[in-house]
């Protein structure tokens, strides 16, 4: 994220700051943790301007766990930056062929001794384990549940996560593998009857259990690191995500009709639009005329 754009944030929490009771804010990537400065420069600005207004800060990051040392961790919860989504494809090796270093070595290792440091401090944080079910990893993930049920399920401050591995279109489509609806029930059961044993049941969490996804709410806005104003983490390089920009007097301006394609599950009532409304998103409408809305 180049300054323009941090400094270009940083007004726009000025400008908002006097007329909101909450500020959540939630770091995505690629990978946020490899610009740790740029994460600790705005929530610092954030968390004190909030102070002086009185209004209660929060935060959370969706990182692949491998730079979430303990000092990180400690950091960012100095900075009320409490919440990390990280998500496992499998157990080791399965896990490593997926998620590599730019060297090939796997990261599986080095993201389960983050999370062990972090199980044994007292910081007072959430850990949300996003576990990706998809065809070829049935076995591993059963490893790794029985490994997660008996390292990290005793503390509430870890939970689980099981989400089957969707195709959302793009050039690598022909490459996802996803589970049919059919067997989907059947692999979440299998894995949350390992995951159940022993444990409280409030540490798991299925699919089904997640009601509007953040994409869909009309006070979620994706700030991307050139300025670009977004609706949803996954499709990042698709026009229809798009939906206005951040200028750099810190004022967002919004395509309102491309909003309204995210939000449209409000107006039809459907469950799983809500849940995830870039599946079969409308295609962008070629008009002369394009309504902007700005945001003060």
């Amino acid at each position: 994220m180049n300054r323009e754009t941090i400094n270009s944030i940083k007004n726009l929490l000025v400008h908002r700051v006097k007329t909101i009771k909450r500020l959540n804010l939630q770091w995505f990537g690629g990978e946020p943790l490899a610009a740790k400065s740029i994460m600790y420069e705005i929530s610092a600005f954030a968390k004190t301007l909030c102070a002086e207004h009185g209004v209660f800060f929060s935060g959370a990051t969706t990182t692949n766990g491998y730079l979430l040392d303990i000092d990180t961790a400690t950091r960012l919860h100095d900075l009320d930056q409490r919440g990390y989504q990280i998500s496992l494809d499998g157990f080791a090796s399965v896990h490593d062929s997926t998620r590599r270093l730019a060297s090939g070595d796997g990261t599986f290792d080095r993201i389960i001794n983050n999370l062990r440091t972090i199980r044994d401090s007292k910081l007072s944080i959430s850990v949300l384990l996003r576990i990706h079910l998809s065809i070829d990893n049935q076995q591993s993930l059963k490893q790794l549940a029985k490994m997660l049920r008996s390292e990290f399920l005793h503390d509430k401050r870890f939970s689980i996560f099981l989400k089957p591995i969707e195709n959302l279109g793009g050039p690598n489509s022909s490459q996802i593998k996803a589970i049919d609806k059919d067997n989907r029930k059947n692999r979440i059961q299998e894995i949350e009857e390992i995951l159940y044993n022993n444990v409280f049941s409030t540490n798991i969490q299925s699919v089904e259990n997640l009601q509007i996804c953040y994409a869909s709410k009309p006070n979620s806005l994706v700030i991307r690191a050139d300025g670009r104003v977004q609706k949803c983490t996954v499709l990042l390089s698709d026009d229809r995500n798009t939906v206005g920009n951040l200028t750099p007097d810190g004022r967002i301006h919004l395509n309102n009709s491309l909003m309204v394609n995210w939000m449209r599950g409000y107006l039809t009532g459907d469950r799983d639009i809500l849940r995830c409304p870039a599946i079969n998103i409308p295609k962008i409408q070629k008009s002369k005329i394009i309504p902007i809305a700005q945001v003060v």
